[in-house]
């Protein structure tokens, strides 16, 4: 059991890395997190003037508090250690990206999302961990369990390391329900208080249905819980209120300002609707693929493994079960707003099958085939990343025109560059670091992001390359040609293909020949060769050309 679990926490770490390699860019949701961990990396705290927010500050506010436990030790490593991730990179990254490593600041990228992704596995494996010990009595194979049916889950291994709120906060939620299960209910009641307030005010939601159930069950006293419960929110307030306000420059809690907004107003409905029964219909089953998780998530309301029968898990699940409800009643759904409950209903899973094979069925017949079917959800989950991985073509566009750019005046420039990012090629993976270094200050290149129709008019003239999600050849039977100054023309320099959907033909005639289906196989595993697994996978999905980088040509003036 000991080398099983040491192979399921290399298995989690080594998979969250590699989706994090093949997939290094980052979308609009990530991006208010990652652009303040830039910034206050290069710009420091003493000076907020150039800060990304300031510019850009959103829709609604957000902390900054993850920002800063991932900068802060970021600031801290030599650039010396970043570099030697170089050929990690190199295997695995587009050829693009490794080539950009060291050109620009996306080594930076790369090395924060990676800081992330080892919070967010190791939690996971102290959850696992937790599990085991709290089950140690009476089952030796539940973290087992665990770690195949949570491990070789697609949404959060992939967003592991992405930037969302949702999973700043997560390693530590997963830490205080683990500990919660072994015991430590108070503490870890006031812990999620506190970071709900901090993070996402859906994390206050589970804690008091977790109170509330717990208090039911008899796990904790309404004394200590009222105490733990208002400690826990006044210190994540004060923590909160003092970080924020100094960054945003005004008094401010982030979350409470995003609950009134949200829901008071009722401005999530601007993002679209979906019906109450949609987490349950829709986004579970997306979840967890193969629904194993599914058919056995309800065996822990029957059978608690926990020492001492004092049923902390099956607490957990309740209370899973009814966020997820209770969640439903929001009539803007995102799956990650119910992310932190599916380690809860996979622990159930684990805790139905734990028992089942150890006390009803002990042959292995019932093992392989659950094994299998993990192995089949593993699979599943790398062809979702590799075609994930297409989803960001605005920023695999910027890379490519700072790599043309690098070589082109490594030597210095005669003359300043202007590159202009349409607001749609920004939200598919352009951030501040993906920029030229310029230490040496030969370079005199100024990335633009005006979104502002008036102050683009204005500045139009000024830019020399776009990046962009219009297509010149298609537009201009609807007269929508890039203006351009007498002399001058918009030349089309290069495009990049984004995610369309997935080639189900090539893929079913692939999987219907099991000779040609196990000799590829062969051939990948014997060869070693990860350009042809490559290539055997994009054959499999469906892509299209989707953002494009424009050059301005005047030859009268040159």
């Amino acid at each position: 059991m000991i080398f099983c679990s040491k192979f399921l926490d290399s298995l989690l770490f080594g998979t969250a890395i590699y989706f994090l390699c093949i997939a290094p860019y980052t979308k609009v949701e990530e991006s208010f997190n990652l652009q303040a961990i830039h910034d206050i990396i290069f710009n420091g705290v003493d000076d907020l003037s150039n800060y990304d927010h300031k510019e850009f500050p959103g829709v609604v506010k957000r902390t900054f508090i993850g920002a800063l436990l991932i900068a802060i030790p970021l600031s801290i490593l030599p650039e010396s250690l970043i570099m030697r991730l170089k050929p990690l990179v190199d295997v695995f990254s587009p050829t693009s990206f490794s080539q950009a490593y060291n050109l620009t600041w996306l080594n930076y990228q790369f090395t924060s999302r990676l800081l992330l992704c080892i919070f967010n596995c190791y939690a996971l494996c102290y959850l696992k961990h937790q599990i085991s010990i709290s089950c140690s009595r009476r089952t030796k194979s539940i973290g087992t369990w665990f770690g195949l049916l949570q491990f070789t889950q697609f949404h959060i291994v992939f967003y592991s390391s992405r930037t969302l709120p949702n999973f700043m906060a997560l390693p530590i939620f997963n830490i205080c329900i683990g500990n919660f299960i072994n015991g430590d209910t108070t503490r870890s009641i006031g812990l999620l208080f506190a970071l709900g307030v901090i993070f996402r005010l859906e994390i206050i939601m589970f804690a008091g249905i977790l109170s509330t159930v717990a208090l039911y069950r008899r796990q904790i006293e309404f004394r200590s819980l009222i105490v733990v419960a208002s400690l826990g929110g006044i210190v994540g307030c004060l923590i909160s209120y003092k970080t924020d306000s100094f960054f945003w420059g005004e008094p401010s809690l982030p979350e409470l300002e995003s609950f009134f907004f949200n829901l008071v107003q009722g401005q999530s409905k601007k993002w679209g609707t979906e019906p109450f029964h949609a987490y349950f219909t829709k986004y579970l089953p997306r979840m967890f693929m193969i629904p194993v998780v599914p058919i056995f998530c309800l065996s822990s309301l029957k059978s608690d493994l926990v020492n001492y029968h004092v049923s902390t898990i099956k607490t957990v699940v309740i209370s899973s079960f009814v966020f997820i409800g209770v969640m439903s009643l929001q009539p803007h759904k995102e799956w990650r707003f119910i992310i932190y409950a599916v380690p809860a209903l996979t622990m159930s899973a684990a805790t139905g099958i734990a028992n089942l094979t150890e006390h009803r069925y002990k042959g292995y017949t019932l093992k392989i085939v659950l094994a299998l079917l993990c192995l089949g959800n593993y699979m599943l989950s790398l062809f979702s990343a590799y075609a994930s991985s297409f989803n960001y073509p605005g920023g695999e566009a910027l890379t490519r025109l700072n790599i043309r750019l690098g070589h082109q005046f490594s030597e210095g420039m005669l003359y300043p560059i202007v590159i202009h990012s349409d607001i749609a090629s920004c939200m598919s993976g352009i951030t501040l670091f993906n920029k030229l270094r310029n230490e040496d200050g030969k370079l005199d290149i100024t990335y633009d992001k005006t979104e502002n129709i008036t102050e683009l008019k204005s500045k139009w003239d000024s830019f020399n390359y776009l990046v962009t999600y219009a297509d010149i050849d298609d537009s201009v039977n609807n007269k929508k040609v890039f203006p351009a100054k007498d002399g001058c023309t918009w030349i089309k320099i290069d495009s990049v293909d984004s995610l369309v959907g997935v080639n189900r033909v090539g893929a079913i005639s692939f999987l219907s020949n099991p000779q040609k289906a196990t000799l590829t196989i062969y051939v990948i595993i014997r060869k070693l060769d990860i350009s042809y697994f490559r290539s055997l996978l994009r054959s499999f999905v469906h892509i299209e050309p989707q953002v494009f980088v424009y050059e301005k040509y005047c030859p009268s003036f040159k």
